[in-house]
């Protein structure tokens, strides 16, 4: 059961992800992928799971909301496989290269589940304080970002902006504890 301690916690877990994220990001685009690029795709990697975890137990137990379970399911093991893909990647350099091209062909199924999770986030009746339709709207941008694979960059960007959405409505949803 969420209280209000766990929702603090993601909260704050939540700008995390957004703040390393953009380091990350800012990493990739000047120095390529390497030792502390990796580390930071790993440590975003496993809050993204945290979150989406928490995120799943907030739908279900204030929104009475289940029908994007599957969906956060699917986004964890996407998430956990690139996690694994990546730990493999660092002390194989041929790898690296099979890593990049797996993970561009995993983007695009990916980028179809975020679509249709936005979709049906849409469909909740609760609002959630206002953040789960722009939340759901960015999910599906960022869905169409990935699967398109040309506007990956936009997705990073919106992906930062619902990690921001996310952090709001975790502390809301921790003051209405």
């Amino acid at each position: 059961m969420l209280n209000e301690n766990n929702l603090n916690l993601a909260g704050w877990m939540a700008v995390l992800n957004a703040t390393l994220s953009l380091v990350l990001i800012l990493f990739i685009s000047s120095t390529g992928s390497n030792l502390l690029t990796s580390s930071l795709s790993l440590t975003t990697a496993a809050l993204t799971v945290y979150l989406l975890n928490i995120l799943k137990q907030l739908l279900n137990q204030r929104a009475n909301f289940y029908a994007g379970d599957a969906y956060i399911s699917i986004i964890i093991w996407f998430t956990v496989a690139f996690a694994v893909l990546e730990v493999f990647s660092i002390p194989l350099s041929f790898i690296g290269s099979l890593y990049e091209a797996l993970a561009l062909i995993l983007l695009i199924p990916l980028g179809i589940i975020y679509i249709l999770w936005g979709y049906k986030l849409l469909q909740c009746e609760s609002d959630l304080y206002g953040y789960l339709k722009p939340y759901a709207y960015l999910i599906i941008i960022t869905g169409i970002s990935m699967a398109t694979v040309i506007f990956i960059l936009l997705g990073f960007f919106t992906g930062l902006i619902s990690d921001v959405l996310l952090a709001l409505l975790f502390l809301r949803a921790a003051k209405e504890s």
